[in-house]
């Protein structure tokens, strides 16, 4: 019995050495959790100090870079503007020479003309320029037999719409210009079924489906891309290998 008695107060004994150890190390490991959370809480407040600086930072830059972009656009408008204002200026210059145009003036146009398709027959061409190159010789064609009809106006128009697809062919840089326009508007026909477009790309959308034959007054070209006038008032773009010379 006595060994018994001693057995349970042995146990008992154990069971609270255990307990008084698990509560031992449950403190340990709250001061020791607390301590580095003590210790990692300053850490903690750099880092999103350092990320708030950067966010900031990246906020002026991007207020920099928005301003720098603002005042290239509007230095970029004033430029087409200007240069509109130029065309307009030599478009409304050449208007008033073909009213009074004369056999001297016509015949100084033409060989001008000539002089330039001669130029422009000794380069290699890209085969959508090749086509712009005929169609210049047809309106150079037609200003040289207006001339000998002595029809001097429909003559140096003829001429003046020659130069200025010559001067399209010959501008090399074109693809990476901006819209660049006519000082006389060029008269062109569809040659098919032309989708005329919004921009000058063949992923805009389609404003117009121009049957064959019909009537276009081109007034711009920006690359390959011609900005045409349809006879119901409508402008877009189209092709340059889409449209055919009307006479």
């Amino acid at each position: 019995m006595f060994c018994e008695k001693l057995f349970l107060m042995t146990k008992k004994s154990w069971r609270q050495v255990m307990v008084v150890l698990c509560l031992n190390t449950l403190t340990a490991c709250v001061t020791l959790t607390g301590e580095q959370q003590s210790v990692s809480k300053p850490q903690c407040c750099d880092e999103l100090h350092q990320l708030r600086s950067k966010v900031k930072e990246l906020e002026d830059l991007l207020v920099e870079k928005e301003a720098l972009i603002h005042k290239q656009s509007q230095i970029q408008q004033k430029q087409i503007q200007v240069q509109k204002q130029t065309n307009d200026e030599i478009s409304r210059t050449r208007l008033r020479l073909h009213r009074l145009a004369t056999k001297p003036s016509t015949a100084s146009t033409i060989a001008e003309v000539e002089v330039a398709m001669a130029r422009l027959k000794q380069r290699q061409l890209a085969i959508s320029d090749l086509r712009l190159k005929e169609q210049a010789q047809v309106f150079l064609d037609a200003a040289i037999q207006s001339y000998q009809k002595d029809e001097y106006t429909s003559s140096m128009n003829y001429a003046s719409q020659a130069y200025e697809m010559i001067n399209m062919v010959s501008d090399k840089s074109r693809v990476n210009k901006a819209l660049i326009g006519f000082h006389v508007h060029v008269t062109l026909s569809a040659n098919t079924g032309v989708n005329m477009r919004r921009a000058s790309n063949s992923g805009a959308l389609i404003l117009l489906v121009l049957e064959k034959d019909a009537k276009l007054i081109a007034n711009a070209y920006q690359g390959n891309w011609l900005r045409v006038q349809a006879e119901n008032g409508e402008q877009g773009w189209v092709y340059n290998s889409l449209v055919d010379t009307r006479i």
